[in-house]
């Protein structure tokens, strides 16, 4: 959720569109979420969703973020 919070402003100010696909557990991010996707249409939340759809959304992305405040020691590990 800290990525939405701090990215929330930029995605309006430059009509970005953000989709988030995956499961959310955590009540209280699910509550944070639906403020954030209720608050900004640049933002689409798919919850989980199957292989080929996941795939399919990343084909269209222009770019796929992936935070994480995982401490990484080799941080190109994602690359």
């Amino acid at each position: 959720m800290d990525f939405i919070k701090y990215a929330n402003a930029y995605l309006i100010e430059h009509n970005i569109k953000l989709k988030i696909a995956g499961r959310i557990t955590d009540k209280k991010s699910q509550e944070i979420l639906k403020g954030y996707v209720k608050g900004n249409s640049n933002i689409e939340y798919s919850g989980l969703v199957d292989h080929s759809t996941v795939l399919n959304i990343m084909e269209q992305a222009k770019a796929i973020i992936v935070p994480s405040k995982w401490l990484e020691n080799y941080p190109t590990t994602i690359i």
